[in-house]
């Protein structure tokens, strides 16, 4: 068994990171999945777990384009809208905010509205 993987078995933290390029740009996406009932402050404390692990693990790099996406089937109420913008995801520095897509949008689509 492996041991890290254990250590974080019960941890908080988001459903997917990913990491990839299309040159010249390095991304770094954490993405939380939700259903139509969800608490905001979890899901960004999800964000933000992933965020944390890929700063642990990936090598320094000299730019790169961070972008939290959450994921979600339902529509949210204004006061957790609001809640969602005023909170950002950091990275390495770099503090972005949540970018909201509904669930079954491509990863394309989900990073064209980071822009």
């Amino acid at each position: 068994m492996d041991a890290p993987s254990l250590s974080i078995e019960h941890e908080t933290r988001c459903d997917y990171l990913f990491l990839g390029q299309n040159h010249p740009d390095f991304y770094v996406v954490p993405i939380e999945l939700k259903g139509k009932n969800f608490s905001v402050t979890d899901t960004l404390n999800q964000l933000q777990k992933g965020a944390d692990y890929a700063n642990q693990w990936l090598p320094n790099l000299d730019t790169f384009r961070f972008v939290p996406i959450l994921a979600h089937s339902g529509g949210l109420h204004k006061a957790e809208r609001d809640r969602l913008l005023k909170r950002t995801i950091t990275f390495r520095k770099r503090k972005a905010n949540a970018v909201r897509v509904k669930c079954g949008s491509t990863l394309v689509d989900a990073l064209s509205k980071a822009n």
